[in-house]
């Protein structure tokens, strides 16, 4: 276990980082803004479907390169950084769809340089993703579409909770958080709490990520905010309208200024105004958060 800054510092400048999580749901968003307070450069993302956690670094400067199958805010709209930085050439996009990225996940799990897909034929990613071809099925003589591989250097995961040995659990669905966990070569987990080894041991059957899968644990409360963690808050509507409003206006720097801080601390302290930190007792009901 160790602190949050430990933890992104030893993410090498031009890694590959692909992020669990699925749009507003569960990002691992205290990650990503250590990415961007320690200046990690050149990284390239990977993720099925993302919001915050891909426009932020992307607006930033410090992504230049994303595989996605989706990057956007849902009901709240487009993903401003995101957008402008493809339409200007200053990000390489890798565009697909979830299946492909999950596709390229799953080949590292498997340790293969590609995997086949059906569904591609005739698509126009054919021809605007070369991590896509058609190869000649050897036992029909048809020929198939195929994804290569991707093997992420991290896999970055934010769960409700997590042990010392990296045990970890979430509350609702798996939201590719156990394909990351396994495709990645390390694999870093942000939680809400550190609980005792014996939430794990005393109900084996609980447990989403199992500790071997996992590099290190950081304990980091309100750390998919303001995205939600199912099970601890919802995601912040207002907060995410503000970063997109200063973003579609080209006031991004403006937005940092006035809640990135120095640590996560900070950044609750600025963004997080109504809660120092959550209330896990059984009988109090959870806070809600700038609904």
């Amino acid at each position: 276990m160790t602190g949050l800054a430990d933890l992104v510092s030893r993410v090498d400048d031009g890694a590959t980082i692909a992020f669990a999580g699925k749009t507003l749901h569960r990002a691992p968003m205290a990650f990503v803004r250590e990415l961007v307070r320690q200046d990690i450069s050149n990284v390239t993302l990977m993720g099925l479907a993302n919001s915050m956690d891909v426009d932020l670094p992307c607006g930033t400067g410090h992504a230049t390169t994303v595989h996605y199958g989706y990057v956007g805010f849902e009901a709240l709209g487009l993903a401003p950084n995101f957008r402008r930085c493809a339409e200007n050439g200053e990000i390489n996009t890798r565009e697909g769809t979830c299946y492909t990225v999950a596709t390229m996940l799953r080949g590292a799990v498997q340790g293969v340089p590609f995997l086949p897909v059906a569904g591609l034929t005739g698509s126009d990613l054919l021809d605007v993703n070369d991590a896509f071809d058609s190869v000649e099925d050897p036992f029909s003589g048809e020929s198939t579409a195929a994804v290569q591989t991707v093997k992420p250097d991290i896999g970055v995961i934010h769960t409700t909770e997590a042990d010392s040995d990296g045990n970890a659990r979430f509350d609702g669905a798996d939201l590719t958080e156990s394909l990351v966990a396994k495709a990645a070569n390390r694999t870093f987990v942000t939680t809400e709490r550190v609980v005792g080894n014996e939430a794990f041991t005393d109900n084996p059957g609980e447990t989403d990520i199992p500790g071997f899968l996992v590099d290190d644990v950081a304990e980091v409360p309100y750390g998919a905010h303001p995205t939600s963690c199912p099970g601890a808050y919802d995601y912040d509507a207002t907060h995410l309208r503000t970063y997109l409003k200063r973003s579609r206006e080209g006031d991004l720097d403006a937005y940092l200024a006035e809640y990135l801080g120095d640590d996560e601390h900070t950044y609750r302290e600025r963004a997080v105004p109504a809660v120092e930190a959550i209330n896990w007792s059984s009988d109090v009901a959870t806070p809600e958060v700038n609904l």
